[in-house]
């Protein structure tokens, strides 16, 4: 076939995918470039093997730190998937929430936050308060609300969409307990330990009963073990959250990193050891 056949050239943005779950990030980024470039230069930049390689492509530089070059992969992914896809997609809707992430990391709150409400206020208009997309966008927002410490209102957010989610999905779909989850983490920062242990108890409960990403289990521990620090002092809570500091330790489990960043973040709060970032 050749080496700028449509056919190899997914096979190589494939193969990218596999490095990527591999944390592999490295061998990642190349192998989504060389897949965009090619299938850019073999069938344009419409297509949405390109566009799902581009994309990749910033996710894969976001994971090595490289952000300045990230941001800039995703700003023309989301151009580009707007032009050809349309602004209301899911995929350039995934694309807009993952330079929010982004933005995060590089403690640019205020326009990840910008970014997020357009994107949340632009996708409730077309496609409705309770459309899937709606959702993870609220989901997106409460968090980056939670993180830049606009508490109250990520509490309010988060407790819609957990409502939401219990009504439409069922308490224990993977939807709800992830809500769940950033719900008490918000209560937990504002010194909230009684209904956040409430809650993560339930989505413990869960985790263990179903099946989700093996990381959900030990961060809802890690989080459940600072409610019980904090309501009750250490004891139990640290031996909890460094039972579960030491799972989430592990490299070949893909936590997000935001997610790591919260339980370390716990761990420090309440002089409890745990490892250090770059250990991850």
């Amino acid at each position: 076939l050749g080496p700028l056949h449509p056919d190899t050239l997914n096979s190589v943005s494939n193969l990218g995918n596999i490095r990527q779950n591999q944390s592999r990030h490295e061998e990642a980024a190349a192998l989504y470039k060389r897949a965009y470039e090619g299938l850019n230069q073999v069938v344009g930049n419409r297509s949405r093997d390109t566009l799902t390689s581009l994309s990749n492509y910033a996710n894969a530089l976001r994971a090595l730190r490289r952000y300045e070059e990230s941001e800039a992969v995703y700003l023309k992914s989301i151009e580009l998937k707007k032009a050809a896809l349309g602004p209301a997609h899911g995929e350039t809707l995934r694309t807009q929430l993952s330079l929010c992430t982004l933005y995060r990391y590089m403690n640019r709150f205020s326009e990840a936050e910008a970014q997020c409400r357009d994107t949340y206020e632009e996708r409730k208009a077309q496609a409705g308060p309770e459309h899937p997309s709606v959702l993870m966008t609220a989901q997106s927002l409460g968090d980056l609300l939670a993180d830049g410490g606009k508490l109250a209102e990520a509490e309010r957010v988060l407790s819609d969409l957990v409502q939401t989610y219990t009504r439409t999905q069922g308490a224990e779909s993977n939807q709800t307990l992830t809500a769940k989850t950033s719900l008490a983490w918000c209560l937990i920062r504002q010194r909230q330990y009684g209904p956040a242990r409430e809650i993560l108890q339930e989505v413990r409960a869960a985790r263990l009963a179903g099946k989700a990403p093996k990381w959900t289990l030990p961060y809802s521990e890690a989080m459940l073990g600072a409610a019980l620090a904090g309501q009750e002092g250490k004891g139990e809570g640290e031996q909890m959250m460094n039972r579960a500091l030491d799972q989430l330790r592990v490299k070949s489990l893909p936590i997000p990193r935001e997610a790591w960043l919260r339980a370390v973040l716990l761990a420090n709060e309440f002089h409890i050891s745990y490892p250090a970032l770059q250990d991850r």
